[in-house]
């Protein structure tokens, strides 16, 4: 369970607006933490809070107030839909900042950059060839090996992928991108049919090499657990 918060930019009211948006959103969200504490839920089940770039940006000072505010054993989660390389460096520090409370890290989504026409509308929705294109799949491809690699490195726990049409058989139709209904019908179609693109095997790929790695020089036994001897 991941809590959300956006804040819409605004004109005017300066510095004290801000402080008071920020009080407000910790506000908001203290008695669902307080009350989470109390449950009984499974170990893999967490919560946290995202931030998305704009109010990682220390202008904002979301990151900062959030990370001095909440206890540390609130994740924080960072949005980077789409992810911008113009930012790898603020989420470097953002990350940094996070660790130094410490508290549990995720992304809370991630997907590659949407390519739109030169001054045109941006966002996913609005790419020139979108998340299931046949066209990006050596993009995406690339993307996946050098971002996931990246939040490993940085000590990020969690992440998740999206649009995750991208995993689908690759579409080689335009228009192409994650509103589209006949894109999104034809990608659950072809994971229904377990038909999956390159991207997804990529993905794959770096999965396993990593759970082996998790290992750490360990016999895989297929098919069995052994308890250690002693």
């Amino acid at each position: 369970m991941v809590c959300t918060l956006v804040s819409p930019p605004r004109t005017g009211g300066g510095t004290t607006y801000r402080a008071r948006k920020l009080a407000a959103a910790v506000a908001l969200v203290q008695p669902f933490f307080s009350a989470a504490r109390t449950w009984t839920v499974p170990q893999e089940i967490n919560y946290g809070v995202t931030i998305n770039s704009r109010e990682m940006n220390t202008t904002s000072a979301y990151a900062g107030y959030f990370n001095s505010q909440l206890a540390t054993d609130v994740a924080m989660g960072l949005d980077m839909y789409d992810f911008a390389p113009g930012q790898q460096a603020l989420y470097t520090t953002v990350i940094g900042l996070f660790h130094s409370a410490p508290r549990g890290i995720f992304v809370e989504e991630f997907g590659p950059q949407a390519w739109t026409l030169d001054g045109g509308t941006t966002g996913g929705g609005c790419a020139i060839v979108g998340v299931q294109s046949c066209t990006w799949n050596a993009f995406n491809q690339n993307f996946l090996a050098s971002l996931l690699p990246f939040l490993a490195a940085q000590g990020v726990a969690d992440a998740s992928l999206y649009s995750t049409e991208m995993l689908g058989a690759c579409a080689p139709v335009y228009p192409d991108n994650a509103r589209n209904n006949t894109v999104l019908n034809d990608a659950t179609t072809a994971m229904q049919n377990r038909q999956y693109s390159l991207t997804s095997a990529r993905l794959s790929t770096i999965l396993s090499e990593w759970n082996m790695i998790g290992l750490h020089g360990c016999t895989l036994l297929n098919g069995s657990i052994m308890p250690s001897a002693r």
